[in-house]
């Protein structure tokens, strides 16, 4: 998930901020399982298929149809690893160039716009239903009809002083 970064002015991962170790060892984690279960399967199949060759290898995977069948699975796992790290490659440079865009806009980097959205946000909701720290320490609230947000209202005050980003 995305959150605001209120010291860089940018949207920035979790991840990569300071801090959020439990976070990153669960990551990491996932991943060396994940990895080691397709090496330990392409490892597998590649003990299986040198058996064949070498009869001090275990054999891993019975095969007595012929070698045929495991060079042949052995050849399919080459051919989708080579396949998954092209399309990793890919992935993560149409990442990069959406994200340079996407940092770039001047929506994003402009912090005078966010200070006067937030601004803007915090009075109309104050108009409404009282203060911040009202609103933070009621434990219940009931809501006048007139209180009642029409569909789309943030949108409506952002456009009324042409603060609206969304599309």
């Amino acid at each position: 998930m995305r959150e605001k970064a209120s010291v860089a002015g940018f949207y920035e991962d979790k991840y990569f901020k300071p801090g959020h170790r439990s976070l990153k060892i669960k990551e990491g984690l996932v991943t060396l399982v994940g990895w080691a279960f397709v090496m330990g399967l392409m490892t597998i199949v590649l003990i299986s298929s040198m058996a064949h060759i070498d009869t001090h290898i275990p054999q891993l995977i019975p095969h007595t149809s012929g070698f045929y069948e495991i060079d042949h699975m052995a050849a399919i796992l080459m051919v989708l690893s080579v396949i998954s790290f092209l399309i990793s490659i890919f992935l993560t440079i149409m990442n990069n160039y959406r994200n340079s865009s996407f940092y770039n806009s001047v929506s994003v980097l402009d912090k005078n716009r966010e200070r006067r959205r937030e601004q803007l946000f915090e009075d109309f909701v104050s108009s409404k239903f009282g203060n911040k720290e009202f609103r933070h320490h009621v434990r219940t609230y009931s809501i006048r009809p007139d209180q009642c947000l029409p569909t789309n209202s943030y949108q409506k005050l952002y456009d009324e002083h042409h603060l609206n980003d969304v599309d």
